[in-house]
């Protein structure tokens, strides 16, 4: 969407999270169909934009679909502690999901300037210079 959509999402430890106060730096998401079976575009893109991050102020969170049981065993949600990055949020009733309109089998990657305009987005795979192009955009 043109404009960040307005949410308040909790991570995995029940911690909220709102729209506003995340895009305040910037914002990056990655956001997957809820019935991709093959994660490894999240976690590839997860990786490679937390690597190539460097000093940027800009949030970067993982938004999760939790309406689709295959996720409920997730080593990510296992795994993810608060303080880490990507920030995992849990859309429990799909709604934050379906604003960003995913497709069927795509992980796309949306960023936001300062004020949750929409700067630029891509549905190709993870590469740390893909990643270096969402910096890019950023810095401008």
């Amino acid at each position: 969407p043109d404009k960040l959509p307005s949410f308040i999402l909790p991570d995995p430890q029940g911690g909220m999270h709102s729209s506003a106060q995340l895009v305040a730096n910037g914002l990056v998401v990655i956001i997957t169909s809820p019935i991709l079976k093959d994660k490894s575009a999240q976690e590839g893109w997860s990786r490679d934009l937390v690597a190539s991050r460097g000093s940027h102020p800009a949030s970067i969170i993982l938004i999760e679909d939790m309406t689709a049981s295959a996720f409920q065993g997730s080593h990510m949600k296992k795994d993810w502690e608060p303080g880490t990055l990507p920030i995992l949020l849990e859309d429990k009733t799909g709604k934050v999901h379906a604003a960003f309109d995913v497709g069927k089998n795509q992980t796309k990657v949306f960023v936001y300037d300062k004020v949750g305009s929409l700067i630029y987005s891509t549905i190709s795979a993870p590469s740390m210079a893909g990643a270096k192009t969402v910096w890019s955009k950023l810095s401008k």
